[in-house]
């Protein structure tokens, strides 16, 4: 069975690349255009820092993405292990927040006041959104493996009803089948005349 172009490791590869730049882009795209007449106010860590703390960021979501979808989503919950899993995605939320508060307070400027539910709530919105699509890939994924998967034992019992089939066929019938064939599908008197 020939597979179908975006079943291939490469393009499957490619995609995922494709839409975590978009996503992780999203920010620098949808940011408002800066005043270049107001005075730049001080930043806590230089540019290289927070770009690299953004990375780390980025990567933790990245790695939570296929965690649920490749090891928590078949290995707890197709196997009904509920409680642990949502013991698993307490711990990973936990960390989650606690990596992003700390990031948050190395980012801030000195002197301004820290609120932690900035942090917090804005993760935890990532969070219910990288769960969520995670969840759905892993289901559509899986849901396209079981529909080959039933679609080539179909076509294999198929081939093996064909086969019992032409098995029952008489010797008679099937030698007039063959010189039907032999012939080019051509029927000549001779074979059937009588």
């Amino acid at each position: 069975m020939v597979k179908a172009w975006y079943s291939k490791k490469w393009v499957i590869v490619l995609l995922h690349a494709a839409a975590w730049i978009l996503l992780f882009s999203l920010p620098a795209l949808l940011r408002p255009a800066y005043n270049h007449e107001e005075p730049a106010r001080p930043q806590a860590v230089s540019p290289s820092v927070a770009f690299l703390l953004l990375r780390v960021m980025d990567l933790t979501w990245m790695g939570f993405f296929y965690l649920n979808a490749m090891l928590l989503m078949p290995g707890l919950t197709y196997k009904r292990k509920y409680w642990q899993y949502a013991g698993v995605q307490i711990i990973v939320l936990t960390w989650i927040l606690i990596q992003a508060t700390f990031f948050f307070k190395l980012l801030i400027r000195p002197g301004e006041h820290f609120d932690i539910r900035r942090p917090i709530l804005f993760n935890f919105f990532i969070y219910l959104f990288i769960l969520a699509f995670s969840t759905a890939y892993t289901l559509i994924r899986d849901k396209i493996k079981a529909d080959n998967l039933a679609k080539e034992k179909e076509n294999e019992n198929l081939k093996t009803d064909l086969s019992l089939l032409r098995s029952q066929v008489s010797p008679h019938d099937r030698r007039r089948a063959d010189q039907y064939k032999t012939q080019g599908g051509k029927q000549q008197t001779s074979i059937y005349a009588k």
